[in-house]
């Protein structure tokens, strides 16, 4: 579906509806309490004011489908991951790309640790482990099934969860 559908939870009420991509919604974050970001089959991330809910910003660069999106804790940077098989690093200040990283096929998931010191992307059974700093790769975690989830616990500690209902927990650094 090319909608996003906002509830109030506490009150059990819909909101309304977000219409601004063209495909298929992807992946959703917030950040803090003041934007929401999307991301969509249709090659673009919005970034939403969570205020007025206007897309204030669309950011375009995939050539296909964003597949899961990132963003950095301080909120300067966002990470996105999509079926071109390319990672690209977001600058939020600017709203343009930093970076773009070829990835073997088929990148599924991206996410920072809490302090942003690591990055993690999923690909098939493996989760590749980047230390931000250097912007390189410096573990692999063989998952042995599909990843469906990760989940940061701390700054060196990722949870993942897959196909089988499998979770593990595996510390980042070698």
């Amino acid at each position: 579906d090319d909608t996003i559908r906002l509830f109030k939870m506490n009150k059990k009420a819909e909101m309304g509806t977000l219409m601004q991509h063209n495909d298929n919604v992807t992946d959703l974050q917030f950040f803090g309490k003041s934007h929401l970001f999307s991301a969509s089959d249709d090659n673009n991330i919005c970034v939403w004011s969570t205020g007025s809910w206007q897309c204030l910003k669309t950011l375009k660069g995939h050539k296909r489908g964003v597949v899961s999106l990132s963003v950095h804790p301080s909120g300067k940077l966002l990470l996105s991951v999509s079926k071109d098989k390319t990672l690209r690093t977001w600058n939020l200040i600017t709203g343009r790309t930093a970076f773009v990283t070829n990835l073997p096929p088929f990148p599924e998931l991206v996410g920072w640790s809490p302090t942003g010191a690591y990055f993690v992307v999923a690909i098939g059974n493996s989760l590749e482990v980047y230390l931000t700093e250097k912007a390189a790769k410096v573990h692999v975690i063989d998952f042995g099934k599909k990843i469906s989830c990760v989940a940061f616990l701390t700054d060196n500690a990722v949870a993942i969860g897959g196909e089988g209902g499998n979770v593990e927990t595996h510390n980042v650094k070698k």
